[in-house]
């Protein structure tokens, strides 16, 4: 994290509270216009606009000579110059890094107003796309189906709607006309409707939301898909070409709408040119989210260049008879040149930290136009890399008179250490290709038929995801290089026994993050669908517990760490790790055939589904004990299941529906409040 710049995305509350900010008393502060008047409608005079008007009771503006208004987030995008981002940021007292005075302000475009008309037929939107794109008929059938693809009746042109959450019943914010016939340079042309939504695109949101995936055209954007039609809980997006704030719009779309932050990766499919590598190097750099916000892991930025490793034989040639003459290792050639320019003989730099002088020049300097004499800078290069003895590890050294950044040089290193290893696998070609489109049509021209794929497709409609399908869990925790801290926590601190200890490291389901904590895996037939840490070093800040506890990002509902030793005839809840180790520890010669349990909500509901999830997969529980702690939760929880009509108060014990009492009991520490304490005291 310490390398990239880490960036956020609002939740619902947030907005809300920055839009509660009242507009006169703000703008009277911060504001760069001038306010006049008082009362309830005072005015507001900015970058020549005279006609804005503010309702202090409403906390509303409104500009007459445009005929709309909004709140104070949209003030401050629409005439104060701010990005969404910043706005909300600014309007939550939170520090600006990136907002620029001077950036130009983008003004709304005109109201949304639709400009195609439908033709009966699509026949000519068929041949374009399948045929002569080749995109994939039963995709195509798909979009024709659910309104995301017409023909247009005047032009003929294929037109891709923009669907509001990229879903088949969404409302359409906007359109890209696609046109079929072929223009003089045999390339075809697109249009974005005038009055299509800013920062939009069109975009498909297959299942739940957990990963993005960005295009720089819609036809990439199929193209993609043809090759992927088993794509699940994805969204795909096109950028209309490429576009920060089309990203960062589509990434806080989707928080606000699903409530969930692409946890699975946010992947690039640009292009493989110049412009294409600065965007991805740029938002790498920049755009960097947490996973959630109780999380410190990132969500990663993932490169989908197509052909991104292939090298011209030409190119691939020279620089190996040049390494050969300079006695130099052809791989640091290949790798300066792969990041300056992209293998290629242009003048226009290929990445995002403004590296060039051996292949590409400076932006001021470079002319698309003109190409450079790959053999003169090949042996340039090759030269000083034999003199100044240049390494992979020193490779900066080349660079150490630009004014880069510590946080730049660090993500070059990166960068110089990923295509020098990616060589070993590189593609010789005689012409190397750019897009999606031309990814598609080499794999179908190598005998890849994608209609042998079934088109996975599922919409989610709003609110569906987060009130009632479970997230499946992913386990990414960085580990400590060992467990040597939490070893000695366990056994000294809580008086667990170094064997259970032990055991439980060896097989995994204890293990030591790299901050120290305590992470105890929940497992479930074999697989791993949850997990909780607990610190290892107290502090005030972490409240009454004293220390730093919680619960792993997307763990399953009501479960919990749990162990079976035997043939699991009984079943034992506690109500942490902690408490279910030192009950073992204190009785490791006496259990036997039993199934531990520690409860993650300490719930009756969680008690009960534990129980009847036992007894589905047919293990033949004869005893339920409630190892609960001395607190007013515990017994609330006893009660609890002694109100459930399945209890019965003569057996002391719960009935399932075939007539078997479970015999049911509480068994708390005698002289400690937890078991935890019971087993240190003892």
């Amino acid at each position: 994290m310490a390398n990239k710049n880490l960036a956020r995305v609002f939740s619902k509350e947030e907005i809300q509270q920055a839009a509660n900010v009242d507009i006169v008393d703000f703008i009277a502060h911060f504001g760069k216009g001038t306010l006049k008047g008082s009362g309830r409608y005072p005015k507001y005079y900015i970058n020549g606009h005279e006609t804005i008007v503010i309702d202090r009771k409403r906390n509303y503006f409104y500009h007459n000579g445009q005929s709309r208004g909004n709140n104070i987030i949209k003030l401050l995008q629409d005439y104060e110059g701010y990005s969404f981002r910043e706005a909300v940021g600014l309007l939550l007292g939170e520090e600006l890094t990136e907002h620029d005075q001077n950036q130009i302000i983008e003004e709304k475009p005109e109201p949304y107003q639709y400009q195609y008309v439908k033709s009966d037929s699509t026949a000519r939107v068929r041949k374009y796309l399948i045929h002569e794109r080749q995109i994939d008929q039963e995709i195509i059938d798909y979009l024709i189906d659910h309104d995301l693809l017409i023909q247009d009746q005047i032009y003929h042109s294929a037109v891709v709607h923009w669907k509001e959450y990229g879903e088949p019943d969404g409302r359409t914010v906007g359109a890209t006309s696609i046109t079929t016939g072929k223009r003089k340079d045999g390339s075809s042309g697109k249009y974005i409707m005038k009055t299509s939504r800013l920062h939009y695109g069109f975009n498909l949101t297959l299942g739940e939301p957990r990963k993005l995936f960005f295009f720089e055209a819609a036809i990439d954007l199929l193209s993609y898909w043809s090759l992927h039609k088993d794509l699940t809980n994805a969204r795909l997006i096109c950028m209309e070409g490429l576009k920060d704030q089309t990203v960062i719009h589509f990434i806080q779309e989707t928080y606000q709408h699903w409530n969930i932050l692409p946890y699975e990766g946010i992947y690039y499919g640009v292009d493989n040119d110049a412009a294409g590598h600065r965007f991805y190097d740029r938002l790498d750099r920049d755009l960097n989210f947490k996973q959630a916000k109780e999380s410190d892991e990132l969500i990663k930025n993932i490169e989908l260049i197509p052909f991104n490793y292939e090298i011209s034989k030409e190119v691939y040639e020279l620089t190996q008879q040049i390494a050969k003459e300079y006695a130099v290792d052809w791989k640091l050639l290949s790798t300066i040149h792969k990041v300056e320019n992209n293998w290629t003989t242009s003048e226009i730099s290929a990445n995002g930290f403004h590296l060039y002088g051996y292949f590409a020049l400076e932006d001021k300097q470079a002319d698309p136009k003109k190409s450079i004499s790959l053999d003169t800078c090949l042996r340039t290069l090759a030269q000083k890399i034999h003199e100044q003895a240049i390494t992979l590890e020193n490779l900066n050294d080349l660079y150490k008179d630009y004014p880069h950044s510590q946080m730049d040089r660090q993500a070059m290193k990166l960068r110089w250490q990923k295509v020098y290893d990616s060589l070993e696998k590189v593609q010789i070609v005689s012409e190397v290709k750019k897009d999606h489109n031309d990814q598609l049509k080499q794999a179908i021209q190598l005998g890849e038929r994608t209609e042998k794929t079934k088109l996975v497709h599922s919409a989610i409609s709003k609110g569906r995801i987060s009130k009632q399908e479970q997230e499946t869990f992913r386990y990414s925790v960085r580990e400590a290089m060992n467990t040597q801290v939490i070893q000695q926590h366990l056994i000294e601190k809580f008086g667990i026994d170094p064997l259970i200890v032990e055991a439980l490291i060896k097989k995994g389901l204890i293990r030591q993050d790299e901050n120290d904590r305590i992470v105890y895996l929940w497992g479930e037939k074999g697989q791993v669908v949850g997990g909780q840490y607990t610190g290892t070093v107290e502090d005030k800040s972490f409240g009454r517990q004293k220390v730093d506890r919680g619960i792993l990002y997307q763990s399953k509902v009501g479960y919990g760490f749990n162990l079976t030793l035997g043939k699991a005839r009984e079943m034992m809840f506690f109500q942490s790790p902690e408490d279910l180790l030192s009950y073992w520890s204190l009785h490791k010669n006496s259990l036997k055939d039993c199934f531990l349990c520690s409860l993650s909500d300490s719930s009756v509901d969680s008690v009960v589904d534990w129980i009847n999830s036992s007894l589905a997969e047919g293990k033949p529980i004869e005893r339920v004990l409630l190892g609960f702690d001395r607190t007013k939760q515990s017994k609330e929880v006893i009660e609890g299941m002694t109100r459930l009509s399945a209890y019965q108060s003569k057996e002391k014990g719960i009935i399932t529906d075939e007539g078997k009492v479970i015999p049911l009991k509480s068994y708390l520490p005698m002289l400690g409040k937890t078991w935890l304490e019971e087993n240190q005291m003892k």
